[in-house]
Formats: C-alpha cells, structure tokens, sequence
C-alpha cells in the first residue's frame, strides 16, 4: 500500500475505533465498581480503548493494574494504541508502549499505530 494511502485510510477519521458514550459502559456482575473489558454493541470497544480514545492516562494506568489485555483487538482489529495515536493523545501512546503494547500490530485494514498518528500530525501541519 502507497504510503498516502495509508494516511489516508489510517487517519483520525478513520472507523476503526469509533467513540460511544459513557452510558454504554458495563459492568460485569460481582466486579466491584471496576469496569471489566468486554465486548459492547457493534463495535466491541474495550473499557481500555475507550481510556485511550479519550486520553485517560490514570484510567489506562489503573485499567493495566487490574490485567486488562494491552493489545486485545476489536472486530476490525483496532487496539487501545491505535486509539490514542488515532486521538493524538501522545501521553496515552506513551504510556501504552512503556506497558507493551505491539506497537506493530494491525487493524483488518492493515494500518497500524505508527500509521495512524502520522495521519494526526499531517492534519495538524495542514491547519
């Protein structure tokens, strides 16, 4: 794939790990008051890709504690990575990769975290 392309495909706008609302998080019977990691709606987002998309650097730190899988994928193969790098949350990326995440793993689109946080800095240079 030309490299354009994949900015172009990996970009922030790019479906793979789109946001949902607060309201669709749930909790697992008899898990506390700590969300657990699992499947919600179409889209399959993690508790942990949620933190991420929205640059909760405390929650992704506590979420990690707890055993949450740093790298599970969602059904187009998005991560918590690709969501903070989609984002641009550069703290959030940080913290992910010190923790392990596969910084070359890839979505069913082929793009990976790398790709998708060079989409963010080209739409930051063109403003």
């Amino acid at each position: 794939m030309p490299i354009n392309a994949a900015r172009a495909e990996c970009g922030p706008e790019s479906p793979t790990l789109p946001r949902q609302e607060a309201s669709q998080h749930k909790e697992l019977p008899g898990s506390g008051s700590l969300p657990k990691e699992l499947c919600r709606g179409a889209t399959d987002l993690t508790t942990l890709m949620d933190a991420a998309i929205d640059g909760h650097k405390q929650l992704i730190e506590l979420l990690l504690r707890r055993g949450a899988e740093i790298d599970k994928q969602n059904g187009k193969g998005g991560t918590a990575l690709m969501g903070a790098a989609q984002e641009g949350h550069e703290r959030a990326v940080e913290l992910l990769l010190q923790r392990g995440a596969e910084v070359n793993k890839q979505n069913s689109d082929g793009c990976t975290a790398l790709m998708f946080a060079a989409g963010v800095e080209v739409k930051r240079v063109g403003r």
